[in-house]
Parts: structure tokens; sequence; C-alpha cells
């Protein structure tokens, strides 16, 4: 991947952990966050129905370095232009290890 393209600052948001709070419910402990570079499209609608995700919504490819997205999961959230974005999907394309491509909408 070429270090030029990822020209996109984007927010990644670490869900906080749970903890008991002794009443039988739990407590969510602060989100973190953490400004990273990625390359970033909206998806064209072939690629949304293709997907099968909701055609109402803004729907992204974000592209990271490996190392910077390697430990995201489904309960990350991403925040671009204003926008807070949930993660649909997470890809390494052919297992190289050199990127992670993203699709989230939101």
């Amino acid at each position: 991947m070429e270090t030029g393209k990822l020209n996109r600052k984007v927010t990644i948001v670490q869900p906080g952990s749970l903890t008991s709070d002794g009443l039988g419910g739990f407590i969510e402990s602060a989100a973190t966050n953490k400004d990273v570079w990625a390359s970033v499209r909206k998806l064209t609608m072939k690629e949304v129905v293709n997907f099968g995700l909701k055609k109402s919504v803004d729907n992204y490819m974000f592209c990271f370095q490996y190392h910077t997205g390697k430990n995201l999961t489904g309960n990350y959230r991403l925040i671009y232009e204003g926008k807070t974005l949930n993660i649909y999907s997470i890809d390494d394309p052919n297992e190289m290890h050199e990127q992670i491509n993203v699709i989230a909408n939101g």
C-alpha cells in the first residue's frame, strides 16, 4: 500500500469495557479514541447492493495500513468527517498483512 494514498484522517473508537455495577447491571468505561490515516472512498450503488447494505445511509470503504487496523473488530466505530460509522466488514486482502479494508456505514 502506498503511504501517500493514506490522505484522510479517521478516528477509531474502541468501545469501553463493561464492568458489573453490583446491582445486576453493567457500566461501560470510557471509549478510547485513536486518530489514524486511511484512504477513503464512498461505495458505488452496485457495491452497496452486492454487499446487501442499507441504501439510505452513507457507505464507505476505508483502507488502513495493516498494523493500524489489525486489531479492529465489529464492536469498534469509525468517525469520519464528523459522522460516526458502524463497521460492517473487515478484510485482509489476500492475507498479505499489508493493508486492512473496512466497510463502514452510518
